[in-house]
């Protein structure tokens, strides 16, 4: 129960945290395009293609990031096992001596 509630609580203060986040961005956007129709109304004019590039962007990064961290889980989960069967199996290693093989197979 305890772990339960501390996940709950990480949760928490990362929404909270993205929340101001994005509350913080929309503000930023609003005030700048109104700085921007008051000193060029010419420039709003670029504004919907900017947004549409970032959104692109956006969706690629996000894609490409997932991807990445996906390919390092697969690479370093056999690191992990192979020190979880190390760790399990110490009692064999150790019975057959073979402790530096295993060393020198983890590295």
């Amino acid at each position: 129960m305890n772990r339960f509630s501390e996940d709950v609580e990480v949760m928490d203060k990362a929404v909270t945290n993205i929340i101001g986040v994005l509350f913080g961005a929309v503000l930023f956007l609003i005030g700048n395009s109104t700085v921007l129709a008051i000193s060029n109304p010419w420039t709003l004019v670029i504004l919907p293609f900017c947004i549409a590039g970032m959104e692109f962007y956006g969706r690629y990064y996000r894609k490409t990031i997932r991807e990445l961290q996906r390919i390092y889980l697969v690479s370093v989960s056999s690191v992990y096992q192979d020190m979880v069967e190390a760790i399990l199996g110490r009692v064999t290693i150790r019975a057959f001596a073979s402790s530096q093989r295993v060393m020198w197979a983890s590295v």
